[in-house]
């Protein structure tokens, strides 16, 4: 099968070298260019029916290096071979390569560079012997040597050479002079170069090493680190190690405690396989900075914020790509090993958010694929533009927990019920007036606040899960709050107002008693404050009382002796505040026929398989034991039948 080949400039058209440069190497063909990531290695196998020089050829792989990866740690090697006329045969080959062969014995090091300078050598047809004094050193590094030149000549050369060795003798001493005369004016250029080559090498050694703590200090959009971060701590701990200035056992265990809150993360979210690369996805994902707030579910516009967001991204490309090898070494740990390929123990009841952990373990394995930063921002502003940022972005429903400096925050709920409408049997009308409001919503069309009242366990908060679950995709999200809360509404609503978000506010079992006031804010927010409710915000609620604020007879009786001598005005307050709902929704108890039809439809899709006359039998015993007649009660019985053998005949 031939292989195909292009032109060495055709594959790196841009490459600015001399015109002596490229006559060398514009009728090389390159075969095959491969990239091995744990060595960040790209390989460059090229074909050329004349010789390079391998200081020649090692100037392109710096070239190429400097001009096309000048932002990554990336180590170019060539991997050539010739077709040459017959007049490169063995002899002609060793006198003109010797200064390419010297080369690189030199990266191989200093004593086997120094072993074949020194020694001498003939060739007798396909047979090459050399000749060295009688050292253990000669000896030793003979087998080595004789490796390096037999297979060089048949890879490179398709030449099937033997290599031997004399050390019976002293050198010749007028061949020794002929050989020295020949190469004294190669070697000093070849250990110059040779040295270049190993400086070089240690440099990116080293930088390859401070990529942690350089690279994270360099970060612009993603760099308002908190302090006690796991990336800020990790910079920390990798800038002791780079600088040399630590304890080894102190280091280890700042280390350790990193790498305990990496777990504890992938524990509480359900990680896998490389926890690094998922606590690094899950930090992009919950950054919310100008730029991420931006793209979220709108994707990236052009403009040169993109720039410098780029330059982050390569950061973390590179971050992901960290190769943790050198410090476990020299540490003796093997802890980020450990973390890179992690297999977690599922417990059943581990409670996590599912929808965070398939998002991150799904972005984090794109991230990974990632060739570059531009394939790192395309994949990631696609994440924005698909699901958001952010706590708001990965979660459907959040509670307000108090801070006891007096204010809120918002908490994620991770267990919300996955209910969908179609579970909730009946209530066809009830539905269809909540699904048209919140389309219209979703859809950025005038919405109205609803109000879902009517009898307990009637499905009322069911229905506002559901539709949360069902538009989720589309962009909605729902902040629980309760009544005591109900004086942070302004404060919630600023903090969600400029999101691209759809937020319902939900307040479930909503009533007030005469002394309570709290609805007074309620008012104010839904309508009639000053400032405009902001159209992403819609209040839904729930409560058994149709209007919502518990009136006495004395609200209604014009003799009372209270002192409100306007009572028409205190009837007007309370009532209000139902006004205020544009879309009311009555959830009415199910008569005996919907609540066996209820009962029957819960039932097979549990898989009860009891006869229908038994079942309706059976639930109009646990119904008058148990509360009455409702969805709730309905569902509570075929819950209990559920955990019956006898349910299932």
């Amino acid at each position: 099968m031939e292989v195909t080949t292009k032109p060495f400039f055709s594959v790196f058209p841009d490459l600015k070298v001399s015109d002596d440069v490229r006559s060398l190497f514009e009728d090389a063909n390159i075969r095959e260019i491969t990239l091995k990531k744990k060595e960040n290695t790209l390989k460059i196998s090229f074909q050329c029916d004349h010789l390079i020089s391998r200081v020649d050829t090692w100037r392109m792989e710096r070239t190429i290096r400097e001009q096309l990866f000048s932002k990554r740690f990336v180590k170019i090697r060539f991997q050539e071979s010739y077709h040459l006329s017959e007049q490169y045969n063995l002899k002609y080959l060793m006198e003109h390569y010797m200064k390419s062969f010297l080369f690189e014995l030199k990266g191989k090091g200093e004593v086997i560079f120094n072993v074949v300078r020194k020694g001498d050598y003939r060739i007798e047809d396909d047979v090459i012997t050399f000749y060295f004094e009688d050292t253990f050193v000669n000896r030793n590094k003979a087998p080595e040597i004789k490796e390096f030149f037999e297979m060089i000549l048949k890879e490179r050369f398709s030449i099937d050479a033997k290599v031997g060795f004399d050390f019976s003798k002293t050198i010749d001493r007028s061949l020794k002079m002929e050989s020295d005369y020949r190469l004294q004016q190669e070697i000093h250029t070849i250990v110059e170069h040779a040295d270049i080559v190993e400086k070089e090498q240690k440099e990116e050694k080293r930088k390859r090493r401070d990529t942690m703590y350089q690279e994270i200090s360099q970060l612009l959009m993603y760099g308002d680190l908190d302090e006690d971060s796991i990336l800020a701590q990790m910079g920390e701990v990798f800038g002791k190690y780079e600088t040399g200035e630590y304890n080894k056992t102190g280091l280890v265990r700042d280390i350790n405690t990193q790498v305990k809150r990496i777990l504890k993360v992938a524990t509480d979210y359900g990680f896998d396989d490389n926890l690094w690369h998922n606590y690094l996805t899950f930090f992009l994902m919950m950054s919310e900075n100008p730029f991420s707030m931006t793209c979220e579910k709108v994707g990236a516009s052009d403009g040169s914020v993109n720039e410098l967001v780029e330059n982050d991204f390569r950061i973390f490309k590179d971050l992901f790509d960290y190769d943790f090898g050198p410090i476990e070494k020299d540490l003796g740990i093997n802890c980020f090993s450990q973390i890179s390929n992690y297999k977690a123990i599922h417990k059943k009841d581990l409670m996590y958010n599912k929808n965070v952990s398939e998002k991150v373990r799904s972005l984090s394995k794109k991230l990974e694929a990632a060739k570059d930063e531009k394939e790192f921002f395309d994949a990631v502003t696609g994440f924005y533009k698909d699901y958001g940022v952010g706590m708001f972005g990965l979660n459907k429903a959040f509670r307000i927990d108090d801070t006891p400096q007096g204010s809120f925050t918002f908490r994620a709920i991770n267990n919300m019920d996955t209910v969908m409408l179609d579970d909730l049997v009946g209530y066809e009308i009830q539905k269809k007036k909540l699904v048209d409001n919140t389309e219209a919503f979703v859809q950025g069309k005038k919405a109205n606040n609803v109000l879902l009242f009517g009898d307990s366990g009637t499905g009322k908060s069911t229905s506002i899960k559901a539709i949360v679950n069902q538009y989720y995709k589309d962009g909605l999200r729902m902040i629980e709050i309760y009544k005591h809360q109900f004086k942070y509404l302004s404060e919630i609503i600023a903090e969600i107002k400029n999101r691209n978000y759809r937020f319902i506010i939900y307040m479930d079992d909503l009533s007030f008693e005469e002394f309570e006031i709290e609805y007074k804010f309620l008012k104010a927010v839904i309508e009639g404050g000053v400032e405009t409710k902001p159209e992403n915000i819609l209040i839904y609620a729930t409560s058994n009382r149709r209007h919502l604020i518990k009136e006495s007879w004395n609200d209604r009786n014009d003799q009372d002796n209270s002192n409100d001598r306007h009572h028409s005005d205190t009837v007007e307050e309370k009532l209000s505040l139902v006004n205020r709902f544009g879309v009311t929704i009555n959830y009415s108890k199910p008569t005996q026929k919907e609540y066996f039809d209820i009962v029957l439809h819960l039932a097979r899709r549990a898989g009860v398989t009891l006869p229908d006359e038994e079942l309706r039998a059976e639930a109009n015993k646990w119904e008058l034991s148990h509360g009455g007649i409702s969805g709730r009660t309905a569902e509570q019985f075929v819950s209990y039948l559920a955990s019956q053998p006898d349910a299932f005949k």
